[in-house]
């Protein structure tokens, strides 16, 4: 969860509005219904790593991504009759719903890695306290982000370190390769306990009580740049809801 603070846009903008631009995204992934409004929107989506200056970290993490995805279009185009989206007068194997669903699950891995790209645990916590979220949970909320990004560097520097004994993860059909990843997933679990037990301990040591009345380093404070990309993205949102309203019910006309 590192921002590219190097970047003299991410640095201008308020952590708010940064927030509200993934957060966009993914609402119009849920909002459009046509394979080449998802087309468009990932392109929009992709510019946006490149305004941003993430599109390396997006692109590095985002490969990982990939069998997941190509999972997913197998899964749609021939399982689809069996989902909640499956509507009769549609054919048990479509390619068409395969593609669609595929670029729809590419759009929230790509946002949700902006999103985190972008924005730090302690600007969440801030952006929810400016929400008026209660703070046990707002810190809660940040803990776990924080506790997630802990997690993974232990699990790459067990994964290492086990490789370099001669454990050879990748080798064997799935069932085997899912059993050699018992050495990492054990000692990752238990680094993870003892983690958890550190948390608690240090938050007794502080006293922490969980009042609202804290003080925060972080005092966010909206410009005229701000507003402007707010307001964009609000405007998409509803632009799009009365687009689509307006389409269906014309269709209900006709």
């Amino acid at each position: 969860l590192s921002v590219q603070q190097q970047h003299s846009l991410i640095r201008r903008l308020d952590p708010r509005s940064r927030f509200i631009v993934p957060l966009t995204i993914l609402t119009l992934a849920f909002i459009v219904n046509t394979i080449d409004e998802l087309i468009v929107l990932s392109i929009v989506t992709i510019a946006v790593t490149f305004i941003f200056n993430v599109w390396r970290d997006v692109l590095g993490k985002l490969k990982k991504f990939v069998p997941v995805l190509a999972l997913a279009f197998v899964l749609w185009t021939t399982l689809h009759s069996y989902s909640l989206f499956y509507y009769r007068g549609t054919s048990a194997f479509s390619m068409e719903i395969g593609a669609f669903m595929t670029v729809r699950l590419f759009i929230i891995i790509t946002a949700s890695l902006i999103l985190v790209n972008i924005v730090t645990p302690n600007e969440i916590i801030g952006i929810l306290r400016k929400l008026g979220v209660p703070s046990n949970i707002a810190f809660t909320f940040g803990l776990a982000l924080r506790h997630i990004k802990s997690i993974s560097h232990e699990y790459l520097s067990i994964k290492e370190q086990q490789m370099s004994r001669g454990l050879e993860l990748d080798k064997g059909f799935l069932v085997s390769r899912i059993k050699n990843y018992i050495p990492v997933l054990t000692p990752l679990i238990i680094r993870s306990i003892e983690l958890a037990d550190n948390i608690t301990l240090a938050m007794k040591l502080k006293l922490y009580s969980g009042s609202s009345k804290r003080l925060y380093l972080l005092n966010f404070k909206m410009k005229n740049i701000d507003y402007i990309v707010s307001l964009v993205c609000i405007s998409a949102i509803i632009f799009t809801i009365i687009l689509k309203f307006l389409l269906n019910f014309k269709l209900l006309i006709i």
